[in-house]
């Protein structure tokens, strides 16, 4: 019986062995990969190798085939559900994906309303098919968002198109060495910059970001610096810089400062008459610093419109 053979690609190099292989045949248990590498029947170059052995481009790893030893088979594309793409488009909405920034090893676009950053349909979903005739073969890499927005949240989110990429947005976040700047629409007027400090938990069950003040369990802090650009009668535009990133980190503490995002309904905020998508709130990630990297991404052309008219005698950025 033939072996299986591995051969990894640039993106794999530096990765430990068992986690490649666990990658490549996913319905085997960790202990059976174990201990075909104690007995030899998994070899690199033809020579055992420990468990944490670090792959190179070009090895030739030999997988004994085995019951069981099934490589991870991609699904194929079935063209009668899935006509073939054009770039930087979704198959279902039509809707395009133009980069604002890109190098070897990161992707960032500038994501619409109203689109989910994970599952069918997902910006995740149209970036990896529209990434993957140019990226180098891989048996483990995927190119994939490194953060996340919520469906109705616009703006910047940075992709890795390699494994250093990954390894570099994920140094970079632990280290707190990233910034990103939001821009947000809040109920009520702020007449100075103020801090939001908050300890936050996350209620799974109902799908809200709250205080842990009133919870029975230590939460995580959040910081969140703001800065009034412009009020109207009732509402302010703010500049909003995160050095934390809970989930729903600015839309709840938003609500806990007392100026929910206006049409924020989950966080008590009201619909604001005119503004786009029947009143629903506008929050934008305009900036990422990530050094010594940068992008900026433009507010969504109707958003633009509508605060052109609420703040008219606002024209700095982000509404020039």
């Amino acid at each position: 019986m033939e072996n299986h053979i591995l051969r990894p690609g640039p993106n794999d190099a530096g990765k430990r062995i068992d986690r490649l292989l666990r990658s490549c045949f996913p319905d085997v248990p960790l202990g059976a990969l174990f201990a075909a590498l104690r007995k030899g029947d998994i070899r690199v170059g033809g020579q055992r190798v420990r468990q944490d052995y670090r792959v190179s481009e070009g090895d030739l790893i030999s997988v004994k085939k085995f019951p069981g030893f099934c490589l991870q088979q991609k699904p194929r594309r079935k063209p009668q559900q899935e006509p073939r793409q054009k770039p930087w488009q979704t198959r279902t909405r039509g809707i395009r994906f133009p980069p604002v920034f890109e190098d070897k090893n990161f992707l960032a676009v500038n994501k619409p309303w109203g689109i989910l950053t994970h599952g069918n349909s997902s910006l995740d979903e149209a970036i990896k098919a529209s990434l993957a005739p140019r990226l180098p073969p891989s048996l483990a890499f995927s190119p994939a968002p490194l953060h996340r927005l919520d469906r109705n949240t616009t703006g910047l989110i940075f992709f890795s198109k390699s494994l250093e990429g990954a390894r570099q947005f994920s140094a970079a976040l632990r280290g707190g060495k990233i910034t990103k700047i939001y821009y947000a629409l809040v109920e009520g007027i702020l007449p100075a910059a103020q801090t939001w400090e908050d300890s936050l938990i996350r209620d799974s069950k109902n799908r809200v970001t709250k205080s842990s003040r009133s919870g029975p369990r230590p939460g995580k802090t959040a910081l969140t610096r703001v800065r009034p650009l412009a009020h109207s009668a009732s509402h302010s535009l703010c500049e909003l810089t995160i050095h934390s990133g809970r989930t729903h980190q600015i839309r709840s503490q938003a609500a806990l400062h007392a100026h929910p995002l206006a049409g924020d309904r989950k966080y008590g905020g009201r619909p604001l008459p005119g503004a786009p998508h029947k009143g629903a709130y506008i929050l934008h990630a305009a900036k990422l610093f990530f050094p010594p990297l940068e992008a900026e991404a433009p507010l969504p052309q109707d958003a633009a419109a509508f605060l052109k008219k609420l703040f008219p005698g606002f024209t700095d950025y982000p509404l020039r």
